[in-house]
């Protein structure tokens, strides 16, 4: 087995209660395709396709030019699947974009040195992109038109909530979504995660899951996916 796939094995393992969860999410809400922002190497299309089944139309947004080629060129293997290379705001325009030294943890927003030793390396800055800026509404304007269910996948580190400051029309279009939320501060400016979660719940949309990402060894939780549906 390649590096890549085992580490998506593990990933997937790690998910296997938000896998149960969303299988029965997405029979009861209907959804008929999903939005990835923040969409790294692929590995939540590979979740819905491998572990869900889910054949539905899949949008991945990703804003390094590197990773997003990556993904158009197998996405040529999967009609249903598209790829955008950009990052999500509030507003369009371009911005920098601090690519960690794991990029999985790149953002918008600067790193802090919040957490472990392990934390802190993984999440410095090894250079930076200026990447074009779009809203979820610029997207999703000519997205999967006959979806009336969307899932909305967020991981943009921190920024998530702006993302959601872009989605003003195509709010209605959204069944549930889940968004990575930090319990420990990794970016400045970040919000709490009481806010986070009050904002969301602002927009109409009520608690279903919360699944741990990540913990530092004494245990104290770092980050977890937050599933929402309509409330």
């Amino acid at each position: 087995m390649s590096l890549i796939g085992a580490l998506a094995r593990r990933w997937r393992a790690r998910r296997g209660g938000l896998g149960e969860h969303l299988a029965r999410l997405f029979e009861a809400c209907g959804v008929d395709a999903v939005v990835d922002v923040g969409a790294h190497r692929g590995k939540y299309r590979r979740f819905l396709r491998e572990d869900l089944g889910f054949r539905g139309p899949v949008l991945s947004v990703e804003p390094i030019a590197e990773l997003a080629r990556a993904l158009e060129a197998r996405a040529a293997a999967d009609a249903g699947w598209r790829v955008v290379r950009c990052a999500l705001g509030p507003q369009p325009g371009t911005a920098r974009l601090n690519v960690m030294a794991s990029s999985d943890f790149s953002s918008l927003l600067d790193p802090t040195q919040a957490g472990t030793r392990e934390f802190a390396a993984r999440n410095a800055v090894a250079r930076t992109e200026e990447v074009p800026v779009r809203t979820l509404d610029d997207v999703l304007a000519d997205f999967a038109p006959e979806a009336r269910s969307l899932y909305l996948k967020l991981d943009t580190q921190g920024y998530d909530l702006e993302v959601l400051r872009g989605a003003g029309r195509s709010l209605e279009r959204i069944a549930a979504l889940q968004s990575e939320i930090s319990f420990v501060p990794l970016y400045a400016g970040m919000p709490a995660w009481r806010e986070s979660i009050e904002r969301i719940e602002a927009l109409g949309f009520a608690v279903s899951g919360i699944f741990a990402v990540s913990r530092e060894p004494t245990l104290r939780l770092v980050e977890a996916d937050c599933v929402f549906v309509r409330a």
